[in-house]
This record gives C-alpha cells, sequence and structure tokens, in this order.
C-alpha cells in the first residue's frame, strides 16, 4: 500500500491493518485443506536425473518387450528396452559433438517416435533442451534460438526450409534430422541403427552428467501476449510433476488385472501438458502412448478402436467432438 493511500486512511482503519498483522499464523490452519491420498514421497530425496528416473524400469523383464511409444499414423513402434537404447546410443553421438552442461539442443518437431530419445539424450548429456512448435515462423524460431542460443538442432524434415532461414542468427550450430538424413543433416534413425540389434547384456549406457538442480528444458508459451516466452524447468522440477501424480496415475495405468494401460495423448510433446505426460510420467509408470504427429480427428478414433485405449489425455475442443460428432458411432471405442 502506497504512503499517500495510508496518509488517507482513518485511524480506525490504521488500527484494522495492525490486527490483522498480529493475528497469530496457527489461525490459518483452520482453513487447510489436506488431500486425502498418501503423501509423496520428499521432492528432497531426489538424487537422480530425470532420464534417469523416468527409464529406470525400462529394462525390467515385466516391460522390455512392451512397446512404450507408438506413432498411430504408422503404426511403428518402439519397446521399452528400444527406447532405453536408442536414448542412450543418441546420448553418446550428442556427446561426441560437444554438448554438454550449459549447452542447448533445440527440437523442432511435430510428435515422433525418436522425440523421446532427441529429449531425453539431451538430459542426460547435462544440457538442456528447447521445445518449439513446429508451426513457427521463421521469425518466430529465431527470436527463440536468440533467447537460448542451441548448439544442435533436431528438426523434423517438413519444416527443413524455415530452419535454415531461422540459424542464420546463430554462428556454428549443428542440424540434426528427427527420423532419416536428409539434405546435409544426420538422421535420428541412421544414428541409432548399428546399436538396436545389440543385445541388452553387450550394450554399454551413457554415463548420465546431469545433476537434479540442472535446467532440464526451456519450452516455450503460447505468447497471448506479445512473443513467446521461455520457461526454465529444472531435472527436479520434472520428477517433482512425475512424483506428484504418481499414487493418482498408478491406479489407471496398472489395471486390476495385472495388465498395462494404453493411452491416448495427441497432445504435442513441446507443450508442458504433453511433454510431462507422454514423455515422462506415463511412461515411467509402464503405460504405453499412442500418438501422432498431427491431430486427426478421424484417426484418433481409428486408433482408440485398434489400440483398446484405456485411457486418454484430451483438451475440451476434443472432448466436446466425442460428445457430438457423428463419426464417433461408427468406431467401437
Amino acid at each position: 500500500m502506497s504512503f499517500y493511500k495510508l496518509a488517507s486512511l482513518r485511524p480506525l482503519q490504521l488500527a484494522n491493518i495492525g490486527q490483522v498483522r498480529k493475528i497469530p499464523l496457527r489461525k490459518f490452519s483452520e482453513y487447510l485443506i489436506r488431500s486425502s491420498f498418501t503423501p509423496v514421497e520428499s521432492i528432497r530425496d531426489i538424487s537422480v536425473s530425470l532420464p534417469e528416473y523416468v527409464m529406470k524400469n525400462f529394462t525390467s523383464e515385466e516391460n522390455r518387450n512392451r512397446a512404450a511409444i507408438i506413432d498411430g499414423s504408422t503404426g511403428s513402434s518402439y519397446t521399452f528396452q528400444e527406447l532405453f537404447i536408442a536414448t542412450h546410443t543418441l546420448a553418446k553421438h550428442l556427446s561426441a559433438i560437444g554438448v554438454k552442461k550449459d549447452t542447448c539442443v533445440a527440437i523442432v518437431s511435430p510428435n515422433h517416435l525418436n522425440y523421446f530419445a532427441a529429449f531425453h539424450a539431451t538430459g542426460l548429456n547435462g544440457a538442456f533442451s528447447t521445445t518449439l512448435n513446429p508451426s513457427y515462423t521463421v521469425e518466430e524460431i529465431k527470436s527463440a534460438f536468440e533467447i537460448t542460443k542451441p548448439s544442435v538442432v533436431i528438426y523434423h524434415k517438413s519444416i527443413h526450409e524455415r530452419i535454415h532461414a531461422a540459424v542464420s542468427v546463430l554462428g556454428q550450430t549443428k542440424l540434426i534430422s528427427m527420423d532419416e538424413s536428409f539434405d546435409s543433416s544426420i538422421g535420428i534413425d541412421d544414428l541409432i541403427k548399428p546399436s538396436k540389434s545389440t543385445p541388452l547384456s553387450e550394450f554399454k549406457p551413457f554415463q548420465p552428467c546431469a545433476k537434479p538442480d540442472d535446467i532440464l528444458t526451456i519450452p516455450f508459451s503460447s505468447g497471448t501476449t506479445g512473443k513467446a516466452k521461455g520457461v526454465v524447468l529444472t531435472h527436479k522440477n520434472a520428477i517433482s510433476n512425475c512424483i506428484q501424480g504418481y499414487d493418482v496415475e498408478q491406479k489407471y495405468t496398472i489395471r486390476g488385472d495385472g495388465s498395462f494401460t494404453t493411452y491416448m495423448i495427441p497432445l504435442p510433446f513441446f507443450h508442458i501438458y504433453g511433454m510431462g505426460t507422454g514423455l515422462c510420467a506415463i511412461v515411467a509408470n509402464g503405460g504405453t502412448v499412442v500418438t501422432f504427429p498431427a491431430f486427426d480427428f478421424g484417426t484418433m478414433l481409428s486408433n482408440i478402436q485398434k489400440y483398446r485405449i484405456n485411457r486418454a489425455l484430451l483438451v475440451p475442443p476434443i472432448i466436446l467432438a466425442l460428445a457430438k460428432h457423428p463419426a464417433v458411432s461408427q468406431f467401437d471405442l
């Protein structure tokens, strides 16, 4: 409150302000509402990086041969073990080209099977990612690049022209294609291909370099007013979010008959909702993620039917369409 406003108050009003300040804090405990769920594990005990936390059970006998991520548009998929090997293999390649702590890797792509590996391989190296909307204009990409200054850009070939135009604001920047090698960029598919057939017993994982308080990622907001804004998140932030929903979500991920839930996630991985669920919490709990590069209502319905989706993470417009669209009756949901 400004001095001018204080000076204009009557003595009684000033006395009331003083009384409010003297209310014992213990009185406010009467207004606390506590959750009925059991307390979550303390975030003070977090001692690993997010990739380590998420992939801790990927190679277990229970999970290794189950599908982790499925591309609903092509039917291609990664098992948990394949995803573990692909991520650690890519981490080694990123390390070899200079990705390390305090360096940035930009990921500009629609949802893709290799998005998980790109995101977590960066984190394993102690570097941080910045995830950008692939529909951004050249100027919007440039603006984000000027803030985060990525030394490596992993991009989808469908937007290669905008990427090549945007990297002009950077110095020496290495380009990696999200799938196969394209133009002058090596592709993730080609980088991880030699390790795909390696038996797990012979595979040597990458040694993680990240600590819990290191920066994990800087996703950009929608920029409702003005340019999009970067939000700094640490490994501990992301793990805390996984822990926060664990007790609630686990009962859905592991079903009553012991089977694991298959999730439909049409949400973009560059956005915190899709990132926190599809790239982190759900697979960490053993759930299978079905996603696709671009949202199409008919594709979503056919995937729900094909993969017998048990649970879907959606936004209000999609839920409204499920309630009212005539195409819904043509599918066994």
